[in-house]
């Protein structure tokens, strides 16, 4: 199974490092580069859906449910990158 919110841009799913919640097409385009305080409601309540769904892929990354192999995302998060080690032999 792979992550479908870990690294991803809430919105329309395009890859962001870990730390963001939105792409820069997406921040852009609705407006949502101010403070969090001053985002309009539905997309903080999108923001707390998306940080649900982190939680719960974090969750079964950790419980072994997800692994690296299946999720470069996860190894974004944590490290902050994605290498060309191999994780296979």
């Amino acid at each position: 199974m792979t992550p479908e919110a870990l690294g991803r841009c809430m919105i329309c799913g395009a890859r962001v490092t870990a730390s963001f919640w939105l792409c820069s097409d997406c921040e852009t385009e609705y407006g949502l580069g101010a403070p969090y305080r001053c985002w309009p409601s539905w997309a903080k309540q999108l923001s707390e859906d998306h940080r649900q769904m982190r939680l719960s892929e974090r969750d079964r990354l950790q419980a072994g449910e997800l692994t690296f192999t299946d999720a470069p995302e996860a190894e974004r998060l944590a490290y902050g990158e994605i290498n060309d080690d191999p994780w296979l032999d």
